[in-house]
């Protein structure tokens, strides 16, 4: 994107997830803590799980690309 501000968008962009994410923390946990602590470690498995998923897709591309080129 050709913007004057890059730094500006990358912020309000985290800013504006971070609300939806503690937002829907909120709605789940009801005021019970033991909701909010499962509700925050489901999130972060699934983070993780994702990054793990996403990292083994890219380095196939990777090695896909480099086996092609030869």
């Amino acid at each position: 994107m050709g913007t004057r501000y890059p730094a500006m968008w990358i912020l309000l962009s985290s800013l504006t997830r971070t609300v939806i994410v503690l937002t829907g923390f909120y709605f789940v946990a009801q005021g019970n803590w033991q909701k909010l602590v499962i509700a925050v470690s489901g999130f972060i498995i699934a983070r993780f799980l994702v990054m793990r998923i996403t990292g083994r897709l890219d380095q196939k591309q990777t090695v896909s690309a480099k086996t092609s080129q030869l």
